[in-house]
C-alpha cells in the first residue's frame, strides 16, 4: 500500500513538474516567411547585364556577351556566374577556333578566366574540369598534372573531389608508365631486327 502511494505520488509530481515548465515556456510564436532578399541597385544592374549577355551568346556575338558579363561582374563583384559565364563565353570562341597559335592563345584566355572562377569558388566542377581539358588540349602536362594535384591536396574539398582527382593522377602515371614501356619495347625491338639483319 506504501509502495502503491509512493508510487503514484512519484508520478504526481512528474507530472506536476512538466506542466508547471511547460506553463513557464512562452507560447511559440507564428512562424513567419524568411524575409525575401532585397536586392541593391547595382545588383538589378548586373542582372540586366547578364541578361543582355546571354541574349548576345545565343546570337554568337561573343564579345558582346563578354562586355556585358564582365559589367555585370563590376557592378556585382559577388556574382559569381558573371565570372563563370565570361569563361563559358571565351571557351566557346576557343572551340569554334581553328588550329593554330591563336587557338593556343584562346585557350591560355579561358584558363585565366576559368582560375578566376576557381579562386572565388575553389570547388567549382566545371572550372576544375575545364581548366583540366583546355591543358590537355595545348599538351601543357606538367601545368595539367600540377592543377590536378592542387584539387587532390585541397582540404577544403570534398572527400569525392579529391578522390577524383587522386584517381586522375593515378590514369596519369599510368599513361607515362604504358608511354615509357611502349618506347622501350620498340627500342628492343629495333635493336633485335638490326642485329639479325646483320647475320
Amino acid at each position: 500500500m506504501k509502495r502503491t502511494l509512493y508510487a503514484a505520488l512519484l508520478v504526481l509530481a512528474v507530472i506536476t513538474t512538466a506542466h508547471s515548465q511547460t506553463a513557464k515556456q512562452p507560447p511559440k510564436s507564428v512562424e513567419t516567411q524568411p524575409e525575401k532578399s532585397v536586392q541593391t541597385v547595382q545588383q538589378r544592374a548586373a542582372q540586366a547585364e547578364m541578361e543582355k549577355a546571354q541574349d548576345a551568346c545565343d546570337e554568337d556575338r561573343f564579345a558582346d556577351a563578354e562586355e556585358h558579363a564582365k559589367r555585370a561582374s563590376e557592378l556585382d563583384p559577388s556574382n559569381k556566374h558573371a565570372l563563370l559565364f565570361i569563361a563559358q563565353v571565351i571557351r566557346r570562341q576557343y572551340n569554334r577556333m581553328g588550329e593554330g597559335a591563336e587557338k593556343a592563345d584562346k585557350a591560355r584566355e579561358a584558363i585565366a578566366a576559368y582560375q578566376r572562377v576557381a579562386d572565388a569558388d575553389p570547388g567549382n566542377d566545371e572550372a576544375y574540369y575545364s581548366i583540366r581539358r583546355l591543358y590537355g588540349d595545348i599538351h601543357e602536362d606538367e601545368l595539367q598534372y600540377s592543377w590536378i594535384m592542387q584539387r587532390a591536396t585541397n582540404a577544403g574539398l570534398s572527400v569525392e573531389q579529391r578522390t577524383g582527382a587522386y584517381l586522375s593522377l593515378a590514369e596519369v602515371e599510368q599513361d607515362c608508365a604504358r608511354e615509357i614501356i611502349d618506347r622501350a619495347t620498340d627500342k628492343l625491338y629495333d635493336e633485335e631486327t638490326s642485329q639479325l639483319d646483320m647475320q
